[in-house]
């Protein structure tokens, strides 16, 4: 749950300070002016944090999971000890992994650290949250085999977390139910069922939170549907994706 919400965007509203404070030195100041610019996600910087020290219940794609995080960070700019402290970050996490994986967490640093798409963007889509647990539009329109970037934000005003999923026509029962079975299991797997009718989907998402889903839209026209599968959610959240 905590690697899902890694990968989501908070809130990073900019506050007035005052430039006379700043002018009183002009080393800091510059610091100052880069952190504002940058905006850093502070959630993300705090879960990766509280991982750090997680030395059991990892698998080995959630490790690698959580180092690709570190890679993507080098992007965040901050004040002049801020690089220094997601390194230490880094640095106290690997003291925990298992020596077997670390030569797979080194080959990361060589990866690309482009946190988009993984392919061409045909069609930009918004979708957000309205009272009474529905989504803020019933109805998406995509054509078949477009590149979809879907930018989900859970704005309920009740504090409840929401997901997104993707499914085949006629399908959207049949994946609430067995959602809703997932029983202990759901919370990990942010109640989306392993089933080969699910396209596509978000983690939970957290109140305030964007996630933005990027997938490639059936080449089969058609009428799918999109649904939250937090339990008791999907019977009125949910909405249908056209594909024509």
């Amino acid at each position: 749950k905590t690697l899902a919400l890694m990968s989501q965007s908070s809130d990073q509203s900019k506050y007035d300070w005052s430039p006379e404070l700043l002018a009183r030195n002009s080393g800091y100041a510059r610091a100052f002016a880069a952190t504002a610019a940058s905006s850093p996600q502070r959630d993300q910087i705090h879960y990766a944090k509280e991982l750090r020290n997680l030395k059991t219940h990892w698998t080995d794609a959630q490790r690698l999971e959580y180092f690709r995080w570190y890679r993507k960070a080098e992007s965040f700019k901050g004040g002049n000890s801020f690089g220094g402290f997601l390194n230490n970050f880094r640095k106290e996490a690997l003291a925990n992994v298992p020596k077997e994986m670390l030569s797979a967490i080194e080959k990361i640093k060589q990866e690309p650290a482009n946190d988009g798409p993984p392919f061409e963007i045909d069609t930009r889509l918004v979708l957000g949250v309205k009272p009474m647990m529905k989504f803020d539009k019933e109805e998406l329109r995509v054509k078949p085999g477009d590149g979809v970037e879907l930018a989900f934000t859970n704005n309920d005003p009740m504090p409840m977390m929401h997901n997104l999923v993707l499914v085949k026509p006629g399908a959207r029962l049949e994946i609430v139910i067995a959602a809703a079975g997932l029983g202990a299991a759901g919370m990990a797997n942010s109640f989306v069922p392993k089933s080969d009718k699910v396209i596509a989907y978000t983690p939970l998402v957290l109140t305030g939170n964007t996630y933005k889903l990027y997938f490639k839209a059936p080449t089969d026209p058609g009428k799918y549907e999109y649904i939250c599968t937090y339990p008791g959610h999907g019977l009125t959240m949910w909405g249908t994706l056209v594909v024509e």
